[in-house]
């Protein structure tokens, strides 16, 4: 028997399921909890419930209580069905089917229909997953998914009829310095195509500095009219941690980001440069220190107007071990203006518990919040209490 409880800030903007009404635009935050139990080896059962904590109406995830069961027909054949039934009335099937072809290889099939007037959703996907070894240094993945809505989805955000293709790349040798990911993925929709594509890549110069690069891109292109958005992001930069001592880690990056949005009338085209420097210092044992120091400069372009701006960014972070699970600390933060020659400052505090090893969530209050969509964590634009999960990812956690 497993439990387990979270918590979900979901947004959503928008068509509108009435195609007679404007855009929906909604917010909610949701509190969902689940409990599953293995019957036998091949029986699996659960029953979750989603409940709507915040201001705002449910039409982003309406509040719902589900029975789900997931039975192993074979060894390498399952069937699954949920009933998800609505606080506000109606119901919701699903039946699936998943099957592993061949090994690394799953192919699963699902149907979903309201069992209401008015139905919730009326929906079929078909897909593919597939992950294969090359050799033991080569991994390749491939992904096909397809779902088409059969009726009116009312209660939550669309799903809108969709294909879907990926593929990927890694290659992840334990005996040389190089490591490199790539992902293409493209996808096509009722309104819009899009194609993303990945690659990163590290190098390990020597034991304790590593340079690293990422790369980002994606183009929607609307089916519709002849509107489209491309976003870009590049980051290169080089990390030093000394492996004998550990208690000091560098990281300086370079980063460019662009974001043509030309959804928008009149289209606005925005590009940044981004330089930072963030080092972390433990001077004694259960006291660290954060620091990070970064300078943006912006060009925003459209018909009607351009606009550049340069902007620097300083953030000074302590934290206490007060125990082995417990951690207390206290973040100050400053983003100054060039152009306009002013300065915002903003402060937080909070208290944090490991979970388990790397992986500690922390709950805090920010005395005061601003924006900055490149420079400034989202978790604090805004004055009030705060909930966030942080992750270190180092050899123990990825089990090296």
């Amino acid at each position: 028997l497993t439990g387990s409880i979270r918590i979900e800030d979901v947004q959503y903007e928008g068509a509108h399921p009435d195609t007679m009404r404007p855009d929906l635009k909604t917010h909610a935050t949701v509190l969902s909890g689940q409990a599953a139990y293995s019957a036998s080896s091949s029986l699996k059962m659960a029953a979750s419930h989603d409940r709507n904590i915040g201001a705002n109406d449910d039409l982003t995830r309406p509040n719902a209580t589900s029975l789900t069961a997931d039975y192993a027909v074979l060894k390498n054949v399952s069937l699954s069905a949920q009933e998800k039934f609505f606080e506000n009335g109606g119901s919701l099937s699903t039946f699936g089917l998943s099957s592993e072809v061949i090994e690394g290889t799953n192919a699963f099939a699902k149907y979903e229909i309201g069992n209401s007037i008015g139905a919730y959703r009326n929906m079929i996907s078909i897909g593919l997953n597939n992950k294969i070894s090359v050799t033991e240094e080569v991994t390749t993945m491939l992904g096909y998914e397809r779902t088409r809505s059969l009726g009116q989805r009312i209660g939550e955000a669309q799903t809108q009829d969709h294909s879907a293709y990926s593929m990927g790349v890694e290659y992840l040798p334990k005996t040389t310095p190089l490591k490199v990911s790539t992902k293409l993925e493209w996808g096509a929709s009722s309104l819009a195509d899009r194609l993303n594509i990945g690659l990163a890549g590290d190098y390990r110069l020597r034991e304790d500095l590593s340079v690293i690069a990422k790369y980002r891109a994606s183009n929607e292109t609307s089916n519709k009219n002849s509107t489209y958005r491309d976003l870009s992001d590049l980051i290169i930069g080089a990390a030093y941690r000394p492996v004998e001592t550990d208690w000091f880690n560098l990281l300086a990056k370079y980063q460019s980001k662009g974001d043509n949005n030309h959804y928008l009338e009149p289209f606005i085209d925005y590009t940044s440069s981004i330089y930072s420097i963030h080092a972390f210092i433990e001077p004694i044992k259960k006291l660290e220190f954060g620091f990070k120091a970064a300078f943006k400069h912006s060009t925003e372009r459209s018909p009607v107007f351009t606009a550049t701006s340069n902007t620097n960014f300083f953030l000074l972070r302590s934290e206490y071990d007060v125990t082995a699970s417990v951690v207390i600390g206290g973040e100050y933060r400053l983003l100054h203006q060039v152009e306009a020659n002013d300065a915002l400052s903003g402060y937080s505090v909070d208290a944090g518990y490991t979970i388990m090893d790397n992986i500690r969530l922390f709950v805090g209050y920010n005395f005061k919040g601003y924006k900055e969509q490149d420079l400034v964590d989202y978790t604090v634009w805004s004055k009030g209490p705060f909930v966030k999960l942080t992750a270190k990812f180092d050899e123990s956690l990825l089990g090296l």
